[in-house]
């Protein structure tokens, strides 16, 4: 462990110097704004990509000491990334640092929260010494048999569909509330979730139509093309997806990143129940902030991004 520790430091100490003389450089073309700019932008996304890529590897099929190494690794990257923010104010636009020192923000949530729940701190109590009977256990592996919708695969573990192509595919209320769910692998197909999920995971869908109730926390979605979606949630993480619709309702905002050409319009999706869907949640109805898009990849705050776009009332699709 502590040669791992050692690299670690080596390599933090390097990057450090490598930021440095960047520094110095683009100080020398302090002249030149937009160009300076056009640097920083470059050195910091690709850092930033790198904490994303340790990021969104580690999960909890990872062990423990893998977990705690990739979290270390992070923040010494976010230490790194941060000084590099520091030295840069010197010559670089008040909005584009504002920008950088928001995506950090976002960041170190992101990573409280997964570390939360990937190392949960231990809860002091006391070891029952009961042991559980054959009956008990015997009752719990009938309770544990895998139903239709059950989805086991290396990349996937949870409740939903995966691998399936051309079908049309539901969720009933009952199966789907308070459940995580799992959509990926999927090639021309619709998919109707009805009831209110705790959280949602999309990968790998491609030309398909996913509608879906009120998820009461976050949704995540990763590599999905010339889809639409229709999502309502708290939280709404777009990862390397193109030529996409999302119809949304989110009382956060929508974060995209390494995105492009996907467009956001308003939460359209009814059907019956709808509403008591919503209130199970905890989702407040009157608050809607689809037109509030965050790009990873975009740090000019007078400008809009061009990876994403609204989609006007005439294009809109309701169902």
């Amino acid at each position: 462990m502590s040669s791992i520790q050692e690299k670690l430091e080596q390599r933090h100490q390097e990057r450090l110097e490598k930021f440095e003389e960047r520094r110095k450089q683009l100080i020398k073309e302090k002249n030149d704004t937009s160009e300076t700019s056009d640097v920083f932008l470059l050195a910091f996304n690709k850092e930033k990509r790198e904490i994303l890529n340790i990021f969104h590897n580690v999960n909890e099929k990872s062990t423990r000491d893998e977990i705690r190494i990739a979290f270390e690794k992070i923040s010494q990257k976010m230490l790194t990334l941060h000084k590099y923010i520091s030295d840069s104010a010197v010559f670089l636009p008040s909005y584009d640092i504002r920008r950088a020192q928001e995506i950090m923000t976002q960041l170190r949530e992101d990573l409280t929260n997964k570390r939360e729940v990937l190392l949960p701190k231990k809860k002091f109590a006391f070891k029952s010494r009961q042991k559980i009977s054959s009956k008990d256990t015997s009752a719990e592996k009938i309770e544990s048999k895998d139903n239709s919708n059950l989805i086991n695969s290396n990349d996937v573990i949870g409740f939903g569909f995966d691998n399936r192509t051309g079908e049309e595919l539901s969720l009933t209320r009952e199966e789907s509330n308070s459940k995580d769910i799992n959509l990926s692998n999927l090639e021309n197909c619709t998919i109707n979730i009805y009831g209110s999920p705790s959280a949602m995971r999309l990968k790998n869908v491609i030309n398909s139509r996913i509608n879906c109730g009120p998820v009461s926390r976050a949704i995540f979605i990763n590599d999905c093309f010339d889809s639409t979606f229709q999502l309502a949630c708290q939280q709404l993480r777009i990862h390397s997806t193109s030529n996409t619709k999302f119809y949304i309702h989110v009382t956060s905002k929508a974060i995209i990143e390494d995105s492009n050409e996907v467009g956001f319009g308003a939460y359209s999706w009814t059907y019956e129940g709808v509403k008591s869907d919503f209130e199970h949640s905890g989702l407040n109805q009157n608050t809607n902030n689809w037109k509030d898009v965050d790009d990873f990849n975009w740090l000019k705050l007078d400008e809009q991004s061009p990876n994403w776009y609204l989609l006007t009332n005439e294009n809109e699709e309701k169902s």
